[in-house]
């Protein structure tokens, strides 16, 4: 069991409680501050009023995990619906940082003092791409982003997308280690759990799994089985949760209810004036990485698959869109959820490497001259990523002035 020392408990204490602050404050603007003056800033405001109009049966949520949640909170702790969302959020903010740190402590904490890696869980929940105002107008709509404060959804399910990656990768690594089937069924259960919060991370990651088992294990049957056991649970839930949607008797086909469309490109070119540019300051740190330390990469079952599911989001994103829902963007969320696991083991990789040739992570002080080829790549993977720490902070900021994710 990894623990934490006695001495750096404190820290660890002092940053969530920092972290729960801005997080209420955000989210308590957006279901009053944005409400009273009818301004769209977030989608927490909607899906609290869902709440009323799922339990009269007027409206048809078929990932209905967030309403449910905080209606058991506002019951439980009798509290408001909107203080039980709001404190929700809260809560899962502060499961996501903390799931982050012990990922990082478990692959690092050898070679890294947990001060530094508490640091580095909250510039992970910090980092948002590429910052460029002359290029676009918006922060992450269009380019994707790992920390998104506007979907009550997304963020009930991102603490989800690093333990099931966590829980998964050791299983194929070494099946008769005694905790394999423990981790089979916590995988599947939570995977399944995610659908219920938000399907997009189960339909992004389950053909990402299948396509990671077919490059590392394609002759090895036994594989295959523990994949089927992890992930029928999550198809299930997707399968009944699709029909519901769309071949239900009040949601039908060319009806009012919605449909999925084929369109290359079609939702992504409504967000981004330049696709191209914004894949670019989307992944042009994890791809620093991956160029620059392709032999470790490639060995690194956790950054494969990472990859295997950012192309697997991409895909979708590309190529499907919701008819009636178009502007909505709303495949866009597997290619966010595939930015968590990615920018987080290409930071552990980017921190292996710092220590590999004795390099610091404080490297204002360099000389780029003085430095050597392999310190030269590390010295412009290291600013790519203080450049998406900036553009987060920037992010932060215009979300607590209230802009919104616009």
């Amino acid at each position: 069991m990894i623990l934490i020392r006695k001495e750096n408990r404190l820290l660890l204490i002092a940053s969530s409680i920092i972290l729960f602050g801005i997080s209420f404050y955000i989210f308590y603007m957006q279901v009053f501050y944005y409400r009273f003056y009818n301004i769209p800033k977030s989608d927490l405001s909607d899906h609290i009023k869902l709440i009323e109009l799922i339990l009269q049966h007027k409206y048809h949520v078929p990932h209905a995990g967030f309403h449910y949640f905080t209606l058991f909170v506002s019951n439980f702790f009798h509290l408001s619906r909107e203080y039980s969302a709001i404190m929700l959020l809260c809560v899962f903010v502060l499961i996501s940082f903390i799931v982050t740190f012990f990922t990082l402590k478990y692959f690092l904490k050898e070679i890294y003092d947990e001060k530094a890696l508490i640091l580095f869980s909250l510039f992970l929940h910090l980092v948002t791409p590429v910052f460029l105002p002359i290029l676009n107008t918006t922060i992450y709509f269009g380019q994707g982003s790992p920390n998104i404060w506007h979907s009550p959804t997304f963020i009930m399910t991102k603490p989800f997308v690093l333990i099931i990656i966590l829980l998964v990768i050791p299983v194929f690594k070494d099946f008769k280690k005694q905790y394999s089937v423990r981790n089979i069924i916590m995988a599947g259960l939570l995977l399944m759990i995610s659908v219920f919060f938000k399907p997009n991370f189960a339909l992004a990651f389950i053909p990402a799994l299948g396509i990671f088992i077919l490059i590392k294990y394609r002759s090895e049957f036994r594989k295959y089985v523990l994949s089927f056991f992890i992930v029928l649970p999550a198809i299930l839930l997707l399968g009944y949760q699709f029909f519901s949607t769309y071949f239900t008797p009040d949601n039908k086909l060319g009806g009012t209810g919605d449909q999925i469309i084929f369109s290359f490109l079609g939702a992504w070119n409504v967000h981004s004036p330049c696709i191209p540019l914004s894949i670019l300051r989307g992944v042009i740190f994890p791809a620093a990485v991956f160029f620059f330390r392709k032999k470790e990469v490639m060995k690194n079952d956790y950054l494969t698959i990472s990859w295997i599911f950012y192309i697997v989001a991409f895909i979708e994103l590309s190529l499907l869109a919701e008819r009636q829902s178009f502007f909505a963007f709303n495949f866009s969320n597997g290619y966010n959820f595939s930015l968590i696991s990615l920018y987080t083991f290409s930071l552990i990789e980017l921190l292996r490497w710092m220590k590999d040739i004795d390099f610091p992570y404080n490297i204002f002080g360099l000389k780029y001259s003085g430095l050597s080829g392999e310190q030269k790549k590390l010295y412009i993977t290291t600013i790519l990523f203080y450049w998406y720490i900036i553009s987060g902070f920037i992010y932060l900021i215009r979300q607590v002035l209230g802009y919104g994710f616009s």
